[in-house]
């Protein structure tokens, strides 16, 4: 699977967007318990995976780190990876090593992020359009959890999903029983902003696309594929 030269160029441009967080985040795609990898479904011309970097570099992330298993779609999804994202691109591929789930704070660590950093949890699943850098300061020390829905022409078809920003994990708590549940280890949450669909499925994948072809999802264009990666 590739795309034409001028897509692909208009791709990496996206992927070279200035940073604009005031605080380094970084984004961890992980994987997600009892789901294969989705992250070679097409949607539009491009594979999942692709659309979430597209996201997730496009609004200023510092890197993203993709956590990838054992099976042939993981194994997949690094191959695209090493493919596609050189240049500078800051995407990390880590493997959980048989782990079926090693978790965003621990993916991140492997990939060398230190523990101070606050990492956003993109479940492997999970494409979305919108900044996400309002979490950082809405966050309280246990972190915050956004709950999007999907695109107004989905919502019958796909379902929303969740986006978490990870503190580093806290190692003593002051914290007493007249405090909020959520301050005694509780992320906060919010609404999210802007939309996130669960893409698990060909037939989640092709409904997205048949959407963004007819222009009814904000942010994702429609790119021309060819049967040659370019």
């Amino acid at each position: 699977m590739g795309l034409s030269q001028v897509g692909r160029t208009r791709w990496h441009e996206g992927l070279h967007r200035t940073k604009r967080m005031r605080e380094a985040v970084y984004a961890v795609i992980h994987q997600v318990p009892g789901l294969e990898t989705p992250g070679m479904l097409e949607i539009a011309g491009l594979p999942l995976i692709a659309r979430q970097l597209e996201w997730l570099i496009g609004m200023g992330c510092d890197g993203v780190i993709v956590e990838v298993g054992e099976d042939a779609a993981s194994r997949e999804v690094a191959r695209w990876v090493a493919d596609h994202c050189g240049d500078g691109t800051d995407v990390i591929v880590v493997a959980s090593e048989g782990a079926t789930h090693i978790g965003a704070r621990e993916a991140a660590r492997r990939a060398g992020i230190g523990p101070l950093r606050p990492v956003l949890a993109i479940p492997a699943d999970l494409l979305g359009n919108g900044d996400l850098t309002y979490m950082v300061p809405v966050a309280n020390p246990f972190g915050v959890v956004a709950f999007f829905d999907p695109p107004s022409a989905l919502v019958r078809k796909l379902s929303g999903g969740t986006v978490r920003l990870v503190r580093a994990p806290l190692r003593s708590s002051k914290t007493t029983t007249h405090e909020p549940l959520r301050s005694r280890g509780q992320p906060s949450p919010i609404r999210g902003l802007g939309w996130a669909a669960r893409i698990q499925s060909p037939a989640a994948a092709t409904a997205m696309t048949e959407a963004v072809i007819f222009g009814e999802v904000p942010g994702l264009e429609a790119y021309e594929r060819v049967s040659q990666v370019a």
